[in-house]
């Protein structure tokens, strides 16, 4: 019986730190996803004449493909730089993107702030 009092006071000392270790793995995973994003918005900037997804590559940052949100991702997931699955936090309950047009429901809502040119 005291047995079973240390087992279960140790329990509960050790099942908040566990939680706080997921919230912490679930943010650096996030932070992780972020930047992999920014990187391929860079990695492709520098194949279409330093202009990110959304942005003819003819050097005129006036002439605008698609800088929606969606149109900038779409561009980056069809050139396989990232899978739709990156463009999901693992705190959130969203269907990742598997093919096709992208939607405001594939992607998380910490990538809603890609402004237009200009914008």
């Amino acid at each position: 019986s005291l047995m079973a009092g240390v087992v279960v006071l140790l329990i509960g000392m050790l099942l908040p730190a566990l939680g706080a270790a997921r919230r912490t793995a679930g943010q650096m995973q996030n932070s992780t996803q972020i930047r992999g994003v920014h990187q391929a918005m860079v990695m492709y900037a520098q194949g279409n004449k330093s202009n990110f997804p959304g942005i003819t590559g003819t050097g005129d940052a006036r002439e605008v493909a698609d800088a929606s949100v969606e149109g900038r991702l779409q561009v980056l997931l069809d050139n396989n730089y990232f899978t739709g699955e990156y463009l999901v936090s693992p705190s959130e309950n969203i269907r990742a993107w598997q093919g096709g047009r992208l939607t405001r429901d594939n992607y998380s809502y910490a990538l809603l702030d890609i402004t237009t040119p200009g914008g």
